[in-house]
């Protein structure tokens, strides 16, 4: 288990993504991989010579990115025995996509910690394609 720092507006806030929450992930989606792709969905380009894959901000989820936000808060408030008001930071919340590639983060980290490397390459190539 691993706390994250999720940042919104200026603000951290502790975040965890670990075994319960993946249970409850799992539960809801059917699986993991369906998870992924319905929080990060992207597109795939049409032109030649291109073979990245650009984040179809169309197709976001704004209700899942609300509840996956959540569900990592309030693990994170649960392990660290913090206070944290979830309906009031989600309701002054902004920028989604920012927010969608943090949780995206989160979840990869918490699953492969080994991985943290990759993750943060992956965070760059899509700020560059973006």
């Amino acid at each position: 288990m691993r706390l994250f720092d999720l940042e919104i507006d200026g603000q951290k806030y502790p975040a965890c993504c670990g075994l319960r929450a993946l249970a409850q992930i799992q539960k809801k989606y059917g699986s993991l991989s369906a998870f992924e792709k319905k929080l990060l969905p992207y597109q795939e380009q049409t032109e030649k010579g291109l073979d990245e894959k650009l984040l179809d901000v169309d197709a976001m989820d704004i209700q899942m990115i609300m509840e996956t936000t959540e569900l990592f808060l309030k693990e994170g408030a649960f392990l660290t025995g913090e206070k944290v008001e979830t309906d009031k930071i989600l309701c002054s919340a902004s920028n989604p996509f920012g927010l969608v590639l943090q949780l995206f983060d989160i979840y990869v980290m918490s699953m492969k910690p080994d991985n943290e490397e990759n993750v943060s390459k992956n965070r760059t190539s899509q700020r560059m394609s973006g």
